[in-house]
């Protein structure tokens, strides 16, 4: 048994940003609860991309009846994804990498064992891992449009006009808050019904019932993202055009707001570029304006505002992630969202975040094999 789920770990570590091991294996533990050993035999032979049943009958050389079992099998345990065709009923199915895929979309069965487990996972292995490379896995993106200077936000940036774009919104439950239900009392695990889902993406959780799925009306979806200031929340996006995803997320438990703090402690090394484009903005402050009030430093999810010893605020502008938390509770007109250059803004290249995804595990073989050269 444990040989097929070592495999089905070496396999999940090509995916995306990968499925980095660890000293105590507990990367293991979540992977037997899910994959049963048929599931991962089927998952192994599988090839990158979208494919059908038949497609992938004839790649592995069984007949297209067992391909398409095992297909609607392991989709109906969410550990795949697929997508209808255009104008038609056929499916095409696709390999997901663990997060974001497998692990959010099996939101429901995370125990208070797989929480502990994820709370050594990240600092000792899967936080590096999701910013270590040029690929942001997801985007952060203003609050809102004024909050950027001269309202000059980018249009795939824009969380309301992406919502209005949308013909079919839903939501699903949150991975991140359902780990942090089992800690310490907080606010944010009371709602885990917090991240949205558009498009072929929205199709799939609300067929195959992912996380508690439910439709949103766009003025259900806009009163979430309009609410995100007074809670204090960011707004994350799928890496793709048009975007699949919106997460209203919460500094307390979002899990890649910990990666990201993991990676730049870790410091540099080759191909490690993803924080700086994990969002097209940058925060300017003008330092005459500012009293020290400190709320700015209060709000800020990375502590990119820090208050010294003084009451003195202090702003590292490498730190800032662009969300604009800070900007919109400066009375005095202190802070303001600028759009970065465009030689540094990075323009998503797919139009479906799981395509992304796929580069990202291109990108990551590509800087592994380099860095392995570099010694």
């Amino acid at each position: 048994m444990s040989d097929i789920y070592d495999q089905l770990l070496d396999k999940l570590d090509t995916l995306g940003k990968g499925y980095p091991r660890t000293e105590k294996g507990v990367e293991m533990d979540f992977i037997k609860k899910v994959f049963s050993e048929e599931d991962a035999r089927f998952h192994i032979k599988m090839r990158p991309g979208l494919h059908s049943a038949e497609e992938t009958a004839e790649y592995m050389g069984i007949l297209v009846d067992e391909a398409a079992e095992n297909l609607e099998r392991m989709a109906a345990k969410h550990l795949l994804f697929w997508q209808y065709m255009p104008n038609s009923t056929m499916k095409k199915y696709r390999l997901i990498p663990f997060i974001h895929g497998i692990w959010e979309f099996n939101v429901d069965q995370i125990s208070i064992q797989d929480a502990r487990n994820m709370g050594y996972y990240y600092p000792n292995g899967m936080g590096e891992s999701l910013f270590d490379y040029r690929l942001p896995i997801s985007r952060v993106i203003p609050l809102k449009p004024d909050v950027v200077k001269d309202d000059n936000i980018l249009p795939f940036d824009d969380a309301e006009a992406i919502i209005k774009q949308q013909s079919l919104i839903v939501v699903q439950d949150c991975a991140c808050r359902a780990v942090g239900k089992f800690g310490k009392p907080c606010s944010c695990s009371e709602d885990l019904s917090i991240c949205m889902n558009f498009g072929d993406t929205a199709r799939f959780l609300l067929e195959e019932n992912v996380g508690n799925p439910r439709v949103l009306t766009t003025k259900e979806a806009l009163d979430i993202v309009r609410a995100n200031d007074e809670k204090g929340l960011f707004l994350q996006v799928g890496h793709s055009i048009p975007t699949t995803t919106i997460c209203s997320c919460a500094p307390c438990h979002c899990g890649l707001l910990m990666a990201a703090k993991i990676a730049n402690a870790g410091g540099e090394k080759h191909g490690k570029t993803t924080f700086h484009h994990w969002g097209n903005y940058k925060c300017a402050k003008d330092a005459d304006k500012c009293i020290n009030c400190g709320i700015c430093a209060k709000r800020c999810p990375m502590r990119a505002m820090k208050t010294d010893d003084e009451g003195n605020v202090f702003f590292n502008r490498s730190k800032c992630m662009g969300c604009g938390l800070c900007v919109t509770q400066c009375h005095q007109d202190a802070l303001i969202l600028e759009r970065k250059p465009q030689a540094e803004l990075l323009i998503p290249e797919d139009t479906l975040g799981y395509d992304t995804f796929d580069r990202m595990a291109r990108e990551k073989a590509a800087i592994d094999a380099q860095r392995a050269e570099l010694g």
